[in-house]
């Protein structure tokens, strides 16, 4: 049998648990099972990195999570590095990110 040329790499555990998180960083859109999402890698209260993936599309809703982010932090994802979250879990494992400005 041939030998793969795979690299694994690490990748954190999503959020599961309701919070305040720090960004880290921010992955440009990619295709997933439900389509396009951008991935948001976030730190919690212990310094553990967690992601989450966020829908995305060119043009979206206010109410969405990207839009909320989007109206509060800019445009430019670049910035979003150090800047707070809040995320709450609802029905269905429904998460909702809410930007925290002060």
């Amino acid at each position: 049998m041939p030998k793969l040329p795979v690299k694994i790499v690490h990748s954190p555990d999503a959020i599961r648990e309701a919070g305040t998180y720090v960004i880290k960083k921010i992955s440009p859109p990619q295709e997933g099972p439900y389509g396009q999402s951008v991935t948001i890698t976030a730190a919690d209260s212990n310094k553990e990195e967690r992601i989450i993936r966020v829908p995305y599309r060119p043009e979206t809703s206010d109410k969405s999570n990207l839009g909320r982010l989007v109206k509060a932090f800019g445009p430019d994802t670049d910035s979003w590095s150090g800047r707070s979250i809040r995320v709450s879990i609802g029905e269905g494992n429904k998460r909702t990110i809410e930007p925290v400005t002060k």
